[in-house]
Parts: C-alpha cells; structure tokens; sequence
C-alpha cells in the first residue's frame, strides 16, 4: 500500500504542477468534446447522434447486411450450438460438512501442537489435543504490540481464544493474561490517538477492528482500553454503529471487495466472531446473514474449487493456481470441492469450522457442492461512488466516507476534500501510516486544485475505487467462463480482475493490460492493471483494450510513461493436457474442457524468465482478445471445436474496436469500446443486473426483499428488513 500510494502521490503531484494553471474552467462546463466521458456532464457537446446503437458503422436500418449490426434486424449469423439450457446435477446432494469440518480442526490441530499459527492454537482448543504454543502467542502478539499491518488478522483468532476457551485448561492463565493485556492496549479504530502502520480503510479492516472491539468491550466492559481511554463499554457501542452500517450496506449492496479470493477469507473470522460472541441478537444474526450470502457468492461462483470468478480484489498469487489462493480451504470445507494443499491453519476454515453458532444451511452446501451444466449466475455488486448520495452515503460526512475507503475511494474526487480532512484530524500524513504518501499532495489540496485534479485523472482516481460490478459466470462440469461486464472501462484497477476461463486447479487462463505500478501488490504486470472493457455471453467473451485518455491533454505524456505497450495473456501450458496454436488462436484442453484465446494483434511466448511457457505477449496498448470456451457434451472431441473455432468470422474495425465474430456457440456477437453488446441481433443488457440472478436464487439490488435460496426440498430464506432467517432442510 505504501509504495502504490508513493508513486501514485508523485504522479498527482507532478500532473498537479504542470496543470494548476488550467484551472479557469470548472468541470461542469459546456464543451466541444466528441462523446460524453466520465466528467463531461453537460449539455452543450456535440455528440448527438440519430445512431440508436451508438457505433458509427451502420445506418440502423431495417436490413441484414452484414456491416449492420443495429438491433433493427435480424443479424443472428449462424445457428448456435449451445441451446441455452440449464441442467441441475442429478446427484443426490448428501452433506458431508461434519466428516470435514472434524477432518481439519484434526489436521489444523496436529499443525498446531508447539508452534504453529494463532489459528491453529484455535484448533488445538477445539479438539484438546495438547496445550496452547508459548511461540505461537508470542508470534501473534509482536504483530499486535508493534501494531504491524494486518495485525488485525491474527486479533481475530486471538479474540475467539478469550471469549471460547479463556477457561480452557490448555490455555494457561499466564497466556490468557499475555492476551488480555496486549489487547487492552491495542488500536481498534482510525481515529484513536497514535500513529500506527496498519491499514484500517478497507472493507475487511472495517469489520476485523470493529468485530474485535465489540467482543472485547462486552469481554471487559469496565477495563479501559488504554490506547483510546474508553470503557470496554464505550468501545462497544462506539463499534456497534460500525458494525451496524457494514452489516446493512452489504446486506443491501453486497460487498465492496467483491468476490475476493483474498478478503473473504479476512471478513469470515471477524463475521463469525460476530455471530458466536456478539451478545446482541440483531447483530448476532445479520452477521450469520452475511456469512449465508458471502459463502452462497462462493457456492456459486467456484470451479471445482477455484473461485475463478472476476475479483474486486486479488493478487497473482491467488489467481494463477488453486494451491496459493485463500479462499481454497473455506471452499473445500464447506462444500468439499479443490483441496486444502495443507492449508489447514486459513483463519476462515479454522474460525467456520470452530463456530458454534453458524451452520452452513444445507442448501448452500448443496449449491456450491452441485456441478450444473450451462448454469449462468448474475450478481450485481456494491456501490458507485457517484450513486452514493442517492442511497443515503454522502460525501461530507467522516462516517460516509469511511464507506468509500472501504472500496479503496480515498482519491474518489466526490470524496477527496473530506478525505484530507480526516488525514490532518487524524495525523495520518505521517510515517508510518499508510497515507504518509499524501502529504506530498497537501499542498495541492491547500490550493483547493485537488478535486479537479482528480476530475482530469479520472481514469486513475476513478480506477482505484472498486465500484459496482455486474457480474456474469457460465459454468459446466468441466469449465468455467466468468467476467465483470463493461467494468470501467479504460480506469486503473488496483487489484482488480476483469475476466478469467478456469479449467482446473491450475488449468485456466486470462489477459490483463499491466498499469506499471507495483507488481505482485497493485497494478503491476499481473496483479490489477488497466481495465478492458468485457462483454460476455454465456460461453463466448469478447475483451477490448485501450489505452487510457485523460482530459488533462498536458498530463497525458506523464501517464504514458507509465504504460507498457502491450497485453498479454496467462496460460500456464504445462497446466494443460493439450495446446496448439493456429493462426490468431490458442486452443487449450484439460480433460473434457476446452478453451480458445483469440488475439487481433499478433503474439508470441515469452521464453526466459518467470513467466516462460506460461505467458503469451501481444505487442501494442489497444488489442482485442476473444475466448471461447466448450467441453466434449457440446463440441464432442477437441479436434472438432479447433475446427469450429478457427473457422469462425472475426472482423475487427480497429478504429472504433468494433468487433463482429460468429461463435459456435452462440451465433453473431458484435460489440466495440463505445457500442451495445448485440447477440444475434438482440442488444443485451449489460447492467441493472439484479442482486442474485440464477436458478437458485433471484434477488433484487438494494430493496428489501428477502434472500431465497432454494435447490429441490432444501431452503433458506435471510430477511435482514424483518430479523428472520429461516432454514428448510
């Protein structure tokens, strides 16, 4: 965090000198600019058009020619193979949670006996299999006590030890007292007094300090937590308000990091401590509500185990294989798909599976355990910046902002003047905090040219937020094809991943357009990185970049330096049972699943370093990929659909980007960077999706309609508007 926000400070400040002397207009005047962009919001341009679809190559006309693809004719192209069909496994769903759950506290335990992590001394608790590690508790509290980053993480485990098993004969009393004593010194919150290195802004901070403060303070409602001078009482109400607002916004909106294959694994403990110790039924219940949705998003968007679904939040670590992703263990315990790789100690698993008070409810198991074929799952998924006003989170207010940090929107250009507020108040523009960065760009904000600033960055400021996502995952038994549709196109994504084709555990490929910031951390060469703009149809997806446009012309060269001039796909060959290249396509098999990549601009392998065999390179910022995916129920054998496949049409317009390609499986797709996503000469929405869409589950965004999952006999029903969560099985 700190090395992304330094280079991100020196780029705002030095964007900030060459453009303070643009500043004599302000954002919202008339222009002549020739379409309307994320800032251009007034009436006065002159991107009118009588075009109804919004490209610029058709005459929207009631007609088949093939340059035509408006939504006035019947362009459908060839006949598809894929019928559109949905079918539910046949197999029985028998639960196998309890042989599980007792198959790795049983593991973790053993991991655990006389060193080990935090949560594995929860596993030896919970099994007694011997006493509590000196080491492991020494380990845990140092974090603690030096107020590292993440030190969040291991307060989770080490306030579940206190309020379960603080009586627990292996737990000795001088190791409880160790406990007690760091944490009534600990930092619970941002605005305490002090200046600390740990990251309090994102969604799973907020919920990690906020849970612990709450136990803690019903734990010791008369000690005085020494860092903020408060009662363990006044702590807790302080945290309940917390709590309060995490729990509704994402029971309303989902979560900000969304579909993380890092960040559940954070936010599962906290939740569950929640559930277990909480001593307050209202929050007591709706944590057990999140923890239902958080793990239902999971039952429905994994592949055999890897959560290959788009990401608000990843890393390459998490995404390029089963074995490094965080959320593996969580996935095998609760619906026994994927492996544990010995990851037996993930502090999720560990704190589900020691959880007295939250059961998976049987449907959900039966969810994520099923394999369907031709399942389409559509979320719609936190929040935009912009809309925040109009669901009652404003920009002014400390405690609406705070909303936003948790979506990585300390730069959002609605947000950022309070934001540096909040940094002076509370002494963050200091190392070691996080934001120390920003004070290299207090000056700019002292001038009052910040906002604007990040009006004409907008693709960096905007980027950086992890605002809503309509996302689209197609699954069969044998592959998976999932994507974030039209997710801000050409912004900076820190961390986030647009679209992926998974395989297997480690069979599944992807492009990214690499940002040139931090690799391995945020927007580097495989971890966030500029967004595509994705269109996807069942097994067909259509993926565009572009080089990012600023509306500060003088700044342009600045950021460009940045940019590496090319894409490049992930596709790890030795993963795979087969690979062939023929012309623009690469043809991948594993199994019974099959995968093709498409690329207009011409590629190559990498062949020295890290990524030899494994990444595909295509020269040139502005590309077009295509991938389409297919197994042998549909194609038959893999001979067949490279046949298909390579036969299919593509014509590509590289002005507009505007693709036309005829895929097997679902007949005409035209798409461009500034056009309607048309299939087979219908235009399909790629927004306004509901909250839930799919054959288990339909649920509207943001009303105050129940969840209802249901799959055969087995039901749940989670109703935060009403406080009722019932469970059929």
């Amino acid at each position: 965090m700190q090395t992304f926000a330094f280079r991100l400070c020196l780029l705002l400040l030095a964007c900030g000198l060459i453009g303070s002397a643009l500043w004599g207009c302000d954002s919202n005047d008339d222009d002549d600019d020739s379409g309307a962009g994320p800032t251009d919001d007034d009436a006065a341009d002159d991107d009118a058009s009588t075009d109804d679809d919004d490209d610029d190559n058709d005459d929207d006309n009631d007609n088949n020619d093939d340059n035509d693809n408006d939504d006035n004719d019947n362009d459908t192209g060839p006949e598809p193979l894929d019928d559109g069909s949905f079918t539910d496994d046949s197999t029985p769903f028998v639960s196998g949670l309890d042989g599980r759950i007792a198959t790795l506290l049983d593991d973790c335990a053993a991991e655990g006996l006389g060193s080990g992590s935090i949560n594995a001394q929860v596993c030896v608790l919970a099994t007694g299999a011997g006493a509590v590690s000196d080491a492991a508790i020494a380990a845990a509290l140092s974090r603690v006590d030096a107020r590292e980053d993440c030190a969040d993480f291991g307060v989770a485990s080490l306030v579940r030890i206190l309020a379960k098993y603080g009586d627990d004969p292996n737990l000795s009393p001088a190791q409880y007292d160790t406990i007690v004593a760091s944490l009534l010194n600990f930092s619970y919150w941002v605005d305490e007094p002090g200046n600390d290195a740990m990251n309090y802004q994102t969604e799973n901070h907020h919920i990690l300090f906020n849970s612990a403060a709450f136990v803690m303070g019903d734990l010791f409602p008369d000690a005085i937590f020494t860092n903020s001078g408060m009662t363990g009482a006044q702590l807790r109400a302080k945290a309940r308000f917390y709590i309060d607002r995490w729990l509704e916004f994402r029971l309303r909106f989902g979560f900000t990091e969304f579909h993380s294959d890092v960040y559940y694994n954070e936010d599962i403990p906290a939740l569950a401590n929640l559930s277990d110790f909480g001593n307050d039924e209202d929050i007591q219940l709706r944590a057990r509500m999140a923890l239902d949705v958080m793990l239902l998003d999971m039952a429905l968007n994994n592949h055999e185990g890897v959560f290959g679904v788009a990401h608000g939040r990843t890393y390459m670590k998490d995404k390029q294989r089963l074995e490094t992703e965080d959320t593996k263990t969580t996935i095998w315990l609760m619906f026994g798909k994927g492996d544990t790789y010995g990851d037996n100690d993930s502090m999720s698993a560990v704190a589900l599976a020691d959880s007295d008070l939250y059961r998976l409810p049987a449907v959900v198991e039966a969810v994520g355990s099923a394999r369907p074929r031709g399942l389409v799952s559509k979320e719609k998924i936190s929040l935009n910046v912009a809309d925040g006003p109009a669901h009652g989170i404003g920009y002014d207010n400390y405690d609406d902002v705070l909303y936003w940090w948790s979506m990585n929107g300390f730069v959002a250009p609605e947000a950022i003047e309070t934001t540096f507020a909040m940094f002076e108040e509370w002494g963050l523009l200091a190392a070691p905090s996080p934001f120390a960065a920003f004070a290299l760009v207090k000056p700019l904000n002292d001038l009052g040219i910040l906002d604007d600033l990040m009006w004409g960055l907008f693709p960096l400021a905007c980027g950086n937020s992890i605002q809503q996502a309509n996302t689209y995952v197609y699954r069969t038994p044998e592959v998976m094809l999932a994507s974030a549709q039209d997710y801000w196109k050409g912004m900076l994504g820190a961390q986030t991943h647009v679209w992926q084709a998974t395989l297997g555990w480690e069979a599944l490929l992807f492009t990214t357009y690499p940002g040139g910031f931090v690799e391995n951390e945020f927007a580097g060469d495989w971890t966030g990185g500029w967004h595509p703009r994705v269109a996807q149809y069942r097994t067909a997806a259509i993926i565009l970049y572009r080089k990012p446009e600023l509306d500060l012309a003088l700044v342009q060269p600045i950021v460009d330096l940045l940019l590496p001039n090319y894409t490049h796909a992930f596709i790890p060959t030795e993963a795979f049972d087969e690979v062939v290249q023929q012309d623009d396509w690469t043809f991948v098999r594993y199994g019974d699943g099959y995968a093709a990549l498409y690329s207009y601009n011409p590629t190559e392998w990498r062949t020295e370093g890290e990524w030899a065999g494994k990444e595909l390179v295509a020269d040139g910022a502005e590309n077009v990929w295509i991938c389409e995916v297919g197994d042998a129920t549909l194609y038959g054998d893999f001979d067949t659909f490279q046949q298909l496949v390579a036969a299919a049409r593509v014509e590509i317009e590289p002005a507009t980007q505007q693709v036309l390609y005829e895929s097997p499986g679902q007949g005409r797709l035209v798409y461009s960077w500034d056009g309607d996503f048309i299939v087979r000469g219908a235009t399909i929405s790629q927004a306004d999706y509901g909250r839930f869409a799919n054959p288990f589950i339909e649920k509207n965004w943001d009303d105050t309609d129940p969840y209802v999952v249901e799959r055969g006999a087995l039901k749940l029903t989670d109703d935060p508007e009403n406080l009722i969560r019932e469970i059929v099985e």
